[in-house]
């Protein structure tokens, strides 16, 4: 992760490392010193079926081709030997407990109960907050106050959102087998939701005003950038991306994409200039 990473600004230090990777606090501790640890979980039941259809895996084990059948049904009736079909290793980490995985779990100890505890202990030694996802608006509010931020710096609107093509419809059985794929997941993700909601309350009186507010705010926001009619098909069909309104004000574009493509974009040419006053400062030497 390191080496890939471009490096800070002149003069600067990173701020934050927001990015999708495993958990190893030893090693993200040489990028940021002294970070402030924070991570996000969603229940193991729609993460699952997110990843089956965002990644295809019907496709991708041609499931589609062979059955009429629900495909996502065909697959959780024999996710062994359908597992054994997959050949790359990181799609391999996305069938059964994704989520202790980047919290520090190795595959091969999804079933070893102590293991799973012990990791789960020491992500709530090292963590100092995690989100949940069905909580979003929550976690930000308790976010922001962790943090000392304003609600100006919690705001955002949905970016992405899955093509309905990639979603599969439940039932009690689907989400019965997905808790037996994914235990270690899910006894991860009781534990943090407990410990989440005793984040709430210890947050005090203001907090469901100040969750009011926020969605105002948030509102506010949708109806002035958002252009809920239009989206853009992307990712090879799998994403519906937002599309801002043609007299959207111009903080909209900060808080879209194209407003982290402009900050990616700098940060790319300014190192890109200083490596080049670095080569030519060797060269006059």
């Amino acid at each position: 992760m390191a080496k890939q990473l471009l490096p800070p600004l002149p003069g600067k230090q990173y701020n934050m490392l927001v990015s999708h990777v495993p958990f190893n606090k030893l090693a993200i501790d040489k990028v940021i010193r002294n970070a402030t640890y924070i991570t996000i979980l969603r229940h193991p039941v729609s993460n699952y079926e997110s990843i089956f259809g965002f990644m295809k895996i019907a496709s991708y084990l041609n499931i589609e081709q062979n059955t009429s059948q629900d495909p996502f049904h065909m697959f959780l009736s024999n996710t062994t030997m359908y597992s054994k079909r997959i050949k790359d290793s990181y799609r391999k980490t996305l069938l059964s407990n994704r989520q202790i995985f980047d919290v520090g779990l190795d595959l091969k100890n999804h079933n070893n109960e102590t293991l799973v505890d012990n990791v789960i202990q020491q992500a709530s030694e090292e963590f100092d907050f995690v989100l949940i996802a069905e909580y979003f608006d929550e976690s930000l509010v308790l976010l922001k106050k962790l943090l000392c931020w304003d609600f100006e710096d919690i705001m955002y609107f949905r970016q992405n959102k899955r093509n309905n093509k990639l979603r599969f419809e439940f039932d009690d059985w689907k989400r019965q087998r997905i808790l037996e794929i994914n235990k270690a997941d899910y006894k991860l993700y009781q534990h943090f939701n407990k410990t989440f909601w005793h984040k709430v309350a210890a947050y005090g009186e203001t907090f469901h005003n100040d969750l009011a507010t926020f969605r105002g705010m948030l509102q506010k926001l949708r109806s002035e950038c958002v252009d809920e009619e239009r989206f853009k098909i992307q990712s090879r069909g799998r994403m519906n991306s937002t599309i801002l309104k043609n007299n959207a004000p111009a903080y909209c574009n900060a808080l879209s994409k194209e407003g982290f493509d402009i900050l990616a974009n700098r940060q790319k040419a300014t190192s890109s200039d200083l490596a080049m006053d670095q080569s030519l400062s060797q060269l006059q030497k």
